[in-house]
């Protein structure tokens, strides 16, 4: 009693990394510059107990840029019964784009079991999600930047000695609730512990850190 179902989930980020990537429904848009490049994520699972074979179109990803968990490259793709597979894709945010920039990938596929093969959704139905962007002009947006680094002795001040720590995500809390939420800017520390928030719009709010188990 086979079954089959897909479903995708889109999001966006101006770093491209890890952790920092949001929902931006068109209630809660990112904010991106002319010039700023947008990373978009793409994930298209399956909960079914069939492989699918399916497809992935993002007419607004810039060309050469879409890449796919395995070498997936949104063309006739295995996607595993129970399992996903996470597309990125890059845009150069130019003068020309409409504001607000609405980017929507969406995605159909083909089980096959027993001799049978069945259209994922029943065409001409397609899944698929939307991300926004609301466009600014140079010099309209906000940054901000800072550090991190390992407090081996608690005592509140980057000692020698005291290296950096990477890959723990900043974050401009919009909503001020204490979480990364959609349409949110976001950053991940560098190897060399700096972290550097780009997309901030007018106005005051308060830069997070999103927790970590392993550290205080």
């Amino acid at each position: 009693d086979p079954s089959c179902d897909l479903a995708i989930d889109k999001k966006a980020s101006l770093t491209g990394a890890s952790g920092t990537f949001v929902d931006a429904p068109s209630s809660a848009p990112l904010a991106a510059a002319v010039g700023d490049t947008v990373t978009y994520q793409i994930k298209v699972s399956t909960p079914g107990t069939v492989d699918l074979t399916i497809d992935m179109t993002d007419q607004l990803c810039d060309a050469g840029t879409l890449t796919g968990t395995d070498g997936a490259d949104g063309s006739a793709d295995l996607l595993k019964a129970g399992g996903s597979i996470t597309y990125t894709c890059k845009h150069l945010v130019t003068a020309t784009d409409p504001d607000p920039l609405p980017n929507t990938a969406c995605t159909a596929g083909v089980a096959s079991a027993g001799g049978v093969s069945v259209a994922v959704p029943t065409p001409p139905d397609t899944r698929c999600d939307t991300a926004v962007v609301d466009v600014f002009q140079p010099g309209e947006l906000a940054a901000g930047t800072g550090s991190k680094f390992l407090d081996a002795n608690n005592n509140g001040a980057h000692d020698d000695g005291e290296g950096p720590l990477s890959g723990f995500v900043f974050y401009v809390d919009y909503n001020g609730n204490g979480a990364l939420d959609s349409g949110e800017p976001a950053a991940a520390s560098g190897a060399d512990g700096i972290w550097t928030i780009s997309g901030i719009k007018p106005g005051g709010y308060a830069v997070r850190e999103m927790s970590d188990p392993n550290y205080n």
